[in-house]
């Protein structure tokens, strides 16, 4: 995590000086319009849902539950919360990918709150660093702080992955995904991003194209926040 680059600063002076919302808060409509479309994504995809959402269920959580480790509950217990009821969300999914699937999920949102649900989440991150365990099924799961990799006001971003036990590869998944969660002022974003197959050797995107996805919507969402605040 760190503080805006000067660079970064630059990017927010020369938005556009109209305000795009009423209010404090840009609306989940005006999310929705700052989220990454197909044509501006690097490779081709497809998109699969876009929401505008003014009550969360089960199809727009703020962040899959499964992704924490079990030491993080304590941490995470007040994000629902915390992440309030509205906001907006984009889902992708990679057209060829070796017979696997590499999807994308993208949500932001903005509230009183975005401060203190980063601040639970990021140590909900730190907490899972470098833990893995294997279930009782047999499946295997690890999580790793991706150091070196920083957006907008503060940002924290690590990698999960999923191994089906060797004897049942072929009938299950594997995963590999990142996860980067990231704040642009009152704007929160949360961009999963993972690769899966049925064959037990999943590779994951190159980090530097997974990168200039999270560069690209976290640009946007910048953009937008100062053209609210202007």
């Amino acid at each position: 995590m760190r503080t805006r680059h000067a660079t970064f600063v630059a990017l927010l002076l020369l938005a556009a000086c109209t305000r795009t919302a009423t209010g404090q808060h840009p609306t989940p409509a005006d999310i929705s319009n700052a989220l990454p479309t197909i044509t501006e994504m690097p490779g081709t995809w497809n998109e699969t849902q876009r929401q505008v959402f003014d009550t969360r269920d089960a199809e727009n959580p703020s962040i899959d539950p499964s992704v924490w480790c079990a030491e993080a509950a304590e941490a995470t217990k007040n994000l629902v919360d915390l992440a309030g009821d509205s906001g907006a969300d984009v889902e992708m999914q990679a057209d060829d990918t070796n017979n696997g699937a590499r999807m994308m999920r993208l949500q932001a949102w903005s509230n009183d709150d975005v401060r203190a649900y980063f601040s639970a989440a990021a140590e909900a991150v730190r907490i899972c660093d470098g833990r893995s365990l294997v279930d009782d099924d047999g499946v295997g799961r690890s999580w790793d702080v991706i150091e070196s990799r920083d957006t907008g006001d503060e940002s924290i971003s690590w990698a999960e992955q999923t191994v089906p036990p060797t004897d049942t590869r072929g009938d299950k998944f594997e995963n590999i995904g990142r996860t980067t969660i990231a704040r642009f002022g009152d704007i929160l974003m949360v961009l999963q991003l993972g690769d899966a197959n049925w064959t037990g050797s999943t590779e994951e995107m190159a980090e530097a194209d997974w990168w200039a996805i999270v560069v690209l919507a976290g640009r946007k969402l910048a953009i937008l926040d100062a053209q609210v605040h202007d």
